[in-house]
């Protein structure tokens, strides 16, 4: 196994592209001012990857920006706070251990885990877990296969699964979810759009009480529990969110949030 450190100082916010085509991607805390590339692999195969600093950007890719056939490589990032990270993988686990200001996901197999991310996140994963502990922005969220679990989000939410359970702590903007073949749970909305639809799964919503819903819910074998007042179908004079809720065979489950 073979190491490759690259080292770069750069003036305001690390804005960090990464490619890979196998391997693991890890964005740890380093000092301001500074992007330190830590990589490990094959010899022949780092020698043939690229990293440098083009149009504001640390960009780290393999010759040629293609994803096809390469060796494993483990990518380790070390920077200050408040970096964007933008990364492409074929397959590999993305973990972010340090607070960013932004992060793009695109992988076809790998698990994505961060801590807090003070700006957006777009993840779009064919198979994995994902889990963030805090998005001050907006979230968005496609997965073919894996859970989803978000701790709180600042803004709107767009996630949806094909297999997985969507779980979210905290919503303060709209949300829209979908899920295939899994559950999704928003411990507390406090949004103005909760839109929900699954074939084969629960929905399990938390509310807090002195708001009024207009509410659509609609399960074709599932039990509808709810201790709320609720009006069905349209908005009506005092409403402050719409809830919509659809399953197929699954149940619709409110709750208070306290």
């Amino acid at each position: 196994m073979t190491r490759r450190v690259e080292r770069f100082e750069i003036t305001g916010t690390p804005r960090i592209f990464l490619r890979l085509p196998a391997g693991a991607a890890r964005v740890v805390a380093g000092e301001d001012g500074v992007v330190e590339v830590r990589m490990s692999g094959r010899e022949a195969t780092l020698e043939r990857f690229l990293v440098e600093e083009r149009g504001g950007r640390i960009v780290i890719e393999p010759e040629g920006g293609r994803l096809g056939r390469w060796a494993g490589v483990d990518v380790e990032i070390c920077l200050g706070t408040g970096a964007e990270i933008h990364t492409r993988l074929a397959s590999g686990d993305v973990t972010v251990n340090t607070e960013i200001a932004s992060l793009v996901v695109e992988s076809g197999s790998g698990d994505v885990a961060a801590g807090a991310v003070s700006g957006d996140v777009k993840i779009k994963t064919a198979s994995g877990d994902i889990k963030v502990d805090s998005v001050g922005g907006r979230l968005e969220i496609i997965a073919a296969s894996g859970d989803v679990r978000v701790g709180s989000i600042s803004e709107d939410v767009v996630a949806k699964t094909a297999s997985g359970d969507i779980d979210i702590g905290e919503v303060a903007g709209s949300i829209v979810a979908h899920s295939a073949s899994g559950d999704i749970e928003v411990g507390r909305f406090m949004g103005d759009l909760f839109q929900a639809k699954t074939l084969s799964g629960d929905v399990r919503l938390g509310l807090t009480a002195g708001r009024s819903f207009a509410v659509e819910f609609q399960s074709l074998s599932g039990d509808i529990q709810t201790g709320f007042p609720v009006a069905g179908g349209g908005s009506s004079t005092g409403t402050t969110a719409r809830l919509s809720v659809t399953t197929m065979s699954g149940d619709i489950v409110v709750l208070d949030a306290g």
